[in-house]
């Protein structure tokens, strides 16, 4: 019985430490060899119930929205995770500028417009007054901002990242002019 003991004990000792070596902790998914962690998706997770929950004015959720908020999170962090990695590849950012610009310039972001617009139309001032005093408001609308400009710069990544993409697709006019010629002949053939 002390041999099964001490046995289970090294077995015990040997995981302990190899888990503390690696700095591994559980994951909800692997992608691309990064893990997603437990801890980051239930951050995520909940923080996402708490936005739909205080947009929608309801805080019981059937459990189809609640599904789907758990699928989305995860999906949001897969997608995060890849493309973070394509962005840097190509060189893709947004600079405080360029979000300033999206919230306040010429042509603001149509999210903006639509969340800072009254019966009067959209006003940038609003949302300059809405900036200087974010710190004296609660911290739900601090956190809720940051999810904003969260989204606000993944979606303008997204489009760079898709408008660079469509750019670089070129078909010479010699070879459109091929294809359509091969794809319209038309051959006939007598059979004897």
């Amino acid at each position: 019985i002390a041999i099964i003991g001490i046995a289970l004990l090294a077995f015990v000792l040997q995981d302990l430490f190899q888990s503390q070596g690696r700095n591994t902790g559980p994951s909800v998914a692997v992608v691309d060899g990064d893990k997603i962690s437990v801890r980051d998706y239930e951050q995520l997770k909940d923080r996402n119930l708490e936005s739909r929950k205080s947009s929608s004015n309801n805080n019981n959720l059937s459990s189809a929205e609640t599904y789907s908020i758990y699928n989305n999170t995860l999906e949001e962090m897969i997608k995060e995770n890849l493309m973070t990695k394509e962005y840097d590849a190509a060189g893709i950012g947004i600079t405080s500028e360029e979000l300033m610009d999206q919230l306040t310039g010429e042509k603001p972001h149509e999210w903006v417009v639509q969340s800072f617009s009254d019966a009067n139309g959209f006003d940038p001032q609003r949302v300059n007054e809405y900036l200087q005093n974010l710190s004296s408001l609660p911290a739900e609308y601090y956190d809720r901002w940051l999810d904003f400009e969260k989204a606000l710069k993944q979606n303008r990544l997204e489009t760079k990242f898709d408008n660079l993409v469509k750019a670089s697709y070129f078909l010479p006019t010699a070879l459109a002019q091929k294809y359509y010629e091969n794809k319209n002949m038309k051959a006939s053939a007598d059979i004897i």
